[in-house]
Parts: C-alpha cells; structure tokens; sequence
C-alpha cells in the first residue's frame, strides 16, 4: 500500500493555497507560492513585484480586518403624537411603507424636519423614531445618514454624520415616491 499523499490547503484571505501530491511536489509548490503574500503595516496584503524575492525581515503573515463598532448613540426625547394638523410618526410610517434603512431614516427626517420644527437632525433623533414606530435598528445610524446622502441623494449630512436635513430628492422621495409599488 502506498502513502498517503501530502497535502496543503492555503486560502488567499488567510494566506493559505490547497495542494495535494507528493511530499516533494508539495513543498516545491509551497516554496514557489510563499512569496506571493507579503503582509504591511496595515491589514493591507500586497504582492511583491514580478521577480522579486521576500527579504528575511518581511512576514507572511495576513491579519485579520478588525470588525469595527457601531456607535452609542443616546436617545433623544421627542414627541412622535400627532398634533393640530399632522399626523403621529407611527400613522406617517404606517401611510407611507417605507421598506429600507434609508428610506425610513429619510422618512423620519422629513417627519421631524416638516412635523417637529426640528432643523438638524441628529443620530439620537433617529433612533427614537426607529423605537417610536418599532423597527428595526440598522447597524450604523450615522452610516445609514451618510448612505442616504452619498448613494441617493435624499439628505444632506455634515461630515461627521451626526447632523442630517433633508433635501428636495428626500422631499420628493416621501411626498411622491412613497409608498413605492409592489413592482417597485
């Protein structure tokens, strides 16, 4: 009987190339293949130039991308009931369906904005509305403002993303386009 062939298994996202054969074919293809991931001082892999040989004070070593953290944000106490006029967030929401993270963070800053009399939006604004009508929470609020403003163009936000407005898309977004149709 013979032995059992060697085997190496490398993965790109952990440095690591899968190979079965001979002990010999085996570490032949791991010597040729060792210098493709070079490690930086970031989390950043690079591939060294055409020829070019690893220099012994160079790693091979891939770290891992750090997973980053949503912020704490606070609640801010606002009044979601309807007033002379208008109506609560939880009946707006319920008219006007709106389905993604974006579209319901736009939808609470017209609300506060038209509704509320309220000019600067902040996170924790949001949040309570997101708790006001029982939704769920997205990841990032902050994020969820600036890809509101950068992808559709429904807000605006300074750069921290801590205060957003809405502008004449987001407007149009709420008072026209919702509630979207099922084809939508």
């Amino acid at each position: 009987m013979s032995e059992a062939p060697a085997k190496i298994r490398i993965n790109q996202k952990e440095g690591t190339i899968e190979v079965e054969g001979s002990e010999e074919f085996v570490l032949k293809i791991l010597q040729e293949h060792r210098e493709l991931f070079i490690s930086t001082k970031a989390d950043k892999t690079t591939f060294p130039k055409k020829g070019r040989k690893l220099k012994k004070s160079e790693s091979l070593e891939v770290r891992p991308k750090r997973k980053r953290q949503s912020p704490t944000i606070e609640a801010i106490d606002v009044d979601l009931s309807a007033g002379e006029g208008y109506p609560s967030l939880k009946d707006f929401y319920n008219e006007k369906k709106p389905k993604s993270f974006l579209e319901k963070t736009t939808l609470f800053t017209y609300y506060l904005t038209e509704y509320k009399g309220i000019d600067e939006v902040s996170p924790g604004h949001l949040l309570t509305c997101y708790r006001g009508v029982n939704s769920k929470l997205p990841k990032n609020i902050p994020q969820t403002i600036l890809d509101a403003k950068n992808d559709k163009g429904w807000l605006t936000a300074d750069s921290s993303s801590s205060v957003a407005k809405i502008s004449n898309l987001g407007i149009n977004l709420v008072e026209h386009e919702l509630p979207r149709n099922k084809n939508d």
